[in-house]
């Protein structure tokens, strides 16, 4: 088992709540022994935008706290130095789109000059009930429409993390920055085995 393996059985998580997974809410939580934390629900067309503006101003030599202060970005810019170990999780049923999301949030966490901590992981929402995610096709949605959509989603996103330029884990001696853990938020299918098959499938994505 790697040093990542180990560490990983240790951790106290704070699991992706609806208004409750913005920054005050983790930084409380951490006071009280949480470890590792989920950011709030990011749709990922939102955040392949908000990192086109990020991507722009940073050209225009513009400081990263402007940067962060702007309208789209704030979605993304939610964390300070403090909010380690923090899985982003996103959303959405287009493989090239979250693909791309995931590649932008690679990028803009990697940037030394943000001072943002590495990222934990990035999850994907296939759990969602809401209104939105029933219209517009994705959380829990997805899996029941189209599964085998869901899961070249997954794919697309393994095969960006894959792609990056990031280190594939962390020793004791080693710098803490290394490819992002990829996870999957699910509701339990009507049956157990078809459950326990889905899970399956996404493990080998």
């Amino acid at each position: 088992r790697t040093h990542d393996d180990i560490i990983m059985q240790q951790r106290v998580y704070l699991a992706p709540m609806v208004r409750g997974s913005e920054l005050a809410m983790r930084m409380l939580a951490r006071k009280h022994g949480v470890s590792v934390c989920y950011g709030p629900m990011l749709r990922a067309r939102e955040v392949v935008i908000a990192h086109k503006e990020w991507k722009m101003n940073k050209a225009k030599s513009i400081s990263a706290e402007k940067i962060a202060s702007m309208d789209g970005y704030m979605c993304i810019a939610d964390t300070c130095p403090e909010d380690t170990r923090l899985i982003i999780q996103i959303c959405g049923r287009c493989p090239d789109e979250l693909s791309a999301a995931t590649k932008a949030l690679i990028e803009i966490y990697d940037d030394k000059e943000n001072g943002y901590p590495p990222l934990e992981g990035i999850d994907l929402n296939l759990g969602c009930p809401q209104d939105a995610a029933e219209e517009h096709g994705f959380g829990a949605f997805l899996v029941e429409r189209d599964p085998s959509l869901a899961i070249q989603c997954i794919k697309a996103m393994r095969r960006t993390i894959d792609e990056s330029s990031l280190p594939l884990s962390t020793t004791e001696e080693t710098s803490n920055k290394r490819k992002p853990r990829l996870s999957c938020k699910i509701r339990l299918l009507e049956k157990i085995q078809a459950t326990v098959d889905f899970v399956k499938s996404l493990e080998a994505a």
